[in-house]
């Protein structure tokens, strides 16, 4: 059974992520369809990945951030945003 704060702060991540890729679009001023393509996906799977319909792979979001020129360190800021690591105790009681 996932620990309640873990369980939320897996979903402030989700948030988190979808709002980044939205954002990010915004300010390069790209509509989904233009970012589906750089990425190999359509325009309904950028839609559905900031409504968080569907998650993305680790994989398509590392390429996402690489095709923004994002630095994953700077991007997940996880020291000044809600996403904490869980401590180790808590993990090893599961």
């Amino acid at each position: 059974m996932i620990n309640r704060g873990r369980k939320d702060k897996t979903n402030n991540f989700k948030l988190y992520v979808q709002r980044s890729i939205r954002q990010m679009r915004l300010e390069k001023k790209w509509t989904q369809e233009q970012l589906g393509k750089k990425l190999g996906v359509d325009q309904a799977s950028i839609s559905n990945y900031e409504s968080g319909k569907t998650e993305m792979t680790c994989t398509q979001l590392f390429e996402l951030f690489l095709i923004f020129g994002k630095d994953l360190s700077n991007v997940f800021d996880f020291k000044n945003s809600n996403i904490q690591d869980v401590p180790i105790e808590e993990q090893e009681k599961e």
